[in-house]
């Protein structure tokens, strides 16, 4: 379970977001939905324990301590992937990373749905493959939440359906995904919790 209330963030004096709450228990899938310059990237680090909120509180399964609890699948430009890697070069890189077992990558790209393509360069994967390499990366250490920035990301509206469904499928399996967006239709009817945020 995953809760924030009235999380806010101030920096160089002006709010980069303010007064966002949400409350995820386990195998939810929530949509963080906003503009470019909205908070929506931030709001996720601080999520994750990335970022020292100004005011509100957050807690996972209880605990104010959520860094070691929430997985940064994407949060660019500090956590994406590397053009250069292959898709299996990103798994044992994550698997060394979190010391995980050799099935952890197909675990996750199977919760997903997803049938990664292992052998090929990261850089020629579509948008919205890359953001489900992002998000069985992500799934791999088997936190209890896994934050995403940027599912529209250069991906048509049909593309976007189809990670939002995949993340769903993920949820099902027992995951917590908090996803970011600036686009709300693709994940109507996937999402299970909705967080707006507003340029400030």
């Amino acid at each position: 379970m995953i809760r924030a209330v009235e999380l806010g963030l101030r920096k160089h004096g002006h709010w980069i977001f303010q007064g966002l709450s949400l409350e995820a228990p386990p195998g939810s899938l929530v949509a963080v939905v906003g503009p470019s310059d909205s908070g929506r990237s931030c709001f996720l680090l601080a999520l994750a324990g990335r970022m020292k909120v100004t005011r509100g509180e957050l807690t996972v399964d209880g605990a104010r301590s959520v860094r070691g609890k929430v997985a940064v699948a994407r949060v660019r430009p500090p956590i994406d992937l590397t053009p250069e890697l292959r898709v299996g070069e990103h798994a044992r890189e994550r698997r060394r990373l979190e010391r995980v077992g050799k099935d952890a990558f197909g675990r996750a790209c199977s919760a997903l749905g997803w049938n990664a393509p292992e052998k090929e360069l990261t850089e020629e994967l579509d948008a919205a493959d890359r953001t489900l390499l992002c998000a069985a990366l992500g799934l791999m250490a088997g936190k209890p939440v896994v934050v995403l920035d940027d599912v529209h990301d250069n991906t048509a509206t049909d593309r976007q359906e189809q990670v939002w469904l995949a993340l769903r499928r993920a949820c099902d399996a027992g995951a917590t995904i908090v996803a970011s967006t600036v686009e709300e239709a693709p994940a109507r009817g996937l999402a299970d919790g909705w967080v707006r945020c507003a340029r400030a």
